[in-house]
């Protein structure tokens, strides 16, 4: 089991999740997933945020099937995608534009910026194997 550099486990996983799972919380994650997750963090260099329950961000990560947050077939329910907050989103979105094939990101969501659509987060899926295009989408 691949433990991350840069996130504990409670940044990846909603509260009762954690409860119930503590540090193996990172089982519930594909060990390709958190290293790519990691040397996108480290590449980027700049700190991120998934969940930080202080702030109300609980499902930013992984999410349960249960929930009512996001598409029904959501690929945070996959345990694959990640929504990325940092201090300097454009920086944060020319990173993944620039290198995010390179950490197998293959779907990110679109900002729009006439509509100031997500402009605190930024949607990511990582993908298993690598791509030369990455695909923007809007939900």
């Amino acid at each position: 089991m691949y433990r991350p550099v840069y996130f504990e486990p409670e940044e990846l996983v909603p509260p009762e999740v954690f409860e119930l799972h503590g540090e193996e919380s990172y089982k519930l994650f594909d060990d390709h997933v958190l290293k790519m997750l990691d040397n996108f963090r480290c590449q980027f260099d700049s700190p991120l945020m998934i969940n930080n329950y202080r702030l109300g961000y609980t499902e930013s990560g992984y999410r349960t099937v249960g929930t009512k947050t996001g598409a029904k077939r959501s690929s945070h329910k996959f345990a694959c995608a990640f929504d990325l907050k940092t201090h300097n989103m454009p920086a944060l979105r020319q990173f993944i534009k620039e290198r995010g094939a390179d950490f197998y990101i293959w779907r990110v969501e679109k900002f729009d910026k006439t509509v100031g659509k997500h402009q605190d987060w930024c949607h990511v899926q990582f993908g298993f194997e690598p791509t030369k295009d990455i695909y923007y989408f809007n939900p």
